[in-house]
């Protein structure tokens, strides 16, 4: 165990190792009594939790209490910052453990005020539900989807004829389109479709059980499980939306425009 990890093994063995730290780095200098307050601990505890941090170097005594160090700074801000990234990981956890790292590395941070959906038993297309809505209301979509459904041919077939100004783009798996044309009452939508100059279509040669998408200002990223929508976060972040728009771009850059298939 290196130095730094030691650090850590003994400031995670007692919680108020890391309260005294994160007390003094938001309101420092505070003496034994006021320590005591914030913690609601006893005067023993935080004799013996000063003495020790102090002695580790951690915390410096002045005439008015005990204030952190440069070094306690330093740890105090880094672990703080580490629970912060964890706990962003920990809230969107039910999207994250299914998304696929090698193929999108999503950073936590960018997920920072994004909204979670996930199918439930009562509510199993509440991620389709919301993704047909987002589209209903955006004048442009730009879209990565493993799977092709038959509201979302039928609704992009009504906003195609019916509206002027309405741009979609999609990157679809090659299996997903042979999908879609088995399907004889999925016909009429797609020469719609393809007949309007307001589609742009992408075959892709890779598999993914991902979703990505952008409408208007809004950016989501989705995921299947058994085949099936499971998790989506959305959110307006400028970058969140920024690197949906970029991974976008690079599935589209490896990708055939349907006219050329």
């Amino acid at each position: 165990m290196d130095g730094i990890d030691e650090e850590l093994a003994f400031l995670l063995r007692s919680d108020n190792r890391i309260e005294v730290l994160s007390a003094l780095d938001d309101a420092a200098p505070l003496d034994r009594y006021e320590l005591e307050g914030r913690l609601g601990a006893s005067r023993r505890t935080i004799t013996r939790i000063v003495g020790t941090l102090s002695e580790r170097g951690y915390l410096r005594e002045r005439d008015s209490g005990y204030a952190l160090s440069a070094f306690g700074i330093a740890i105090a801000r880094a672990y703080n910052g580490y629970r912060e990234t964890a706990g962003l990981a920990d809230r969107y956890r039910l999207l994250l453990r299914h998304l696929d790292a090698d193929r999108l590395a999503l950073d936590p941070e960018l997920l920072r005020g994004a909204e979670l959906i996930v199918a439930t038993e009562s509510s199993p297309y509440a991620i389709l539900d919301r993704m047909l809505q987002l589209r209903a209301e955006a004048t442009r979509v730009r879209e990565l989807a493993p799977t092709v459904g038959a509201k979302s041919l039928g609704q992009l077939a009504e906003r195609v004829e019916a509206e002027e100004g309405f741009e979609f783009e999609a990157v679809l798996p090659a299996p997903a389109l042979d999908d879609a044309a088995s399907h004889p009452e999925y016909a009429e939508a797609q020469r719609t479709i393809q007949a309007s100059g307001a589609v742009d279509l992408y075959i892709s040669s890779a598999s993914f059980s991902f979703v990505l998408g952008v409408m208007d200002g809004t950016a989501v990223v989705g995921v299947q499980v058994d085949d099936r929508p499971y998790a989506l976060v959305e959110s307006t972040r400028p970058e969140f939306r920024e690197w949906v728009d970029s991974r976008l771009d690079e599935y589209r850059a490896g990708a055939t425009p349907i006219t050329e298939c």
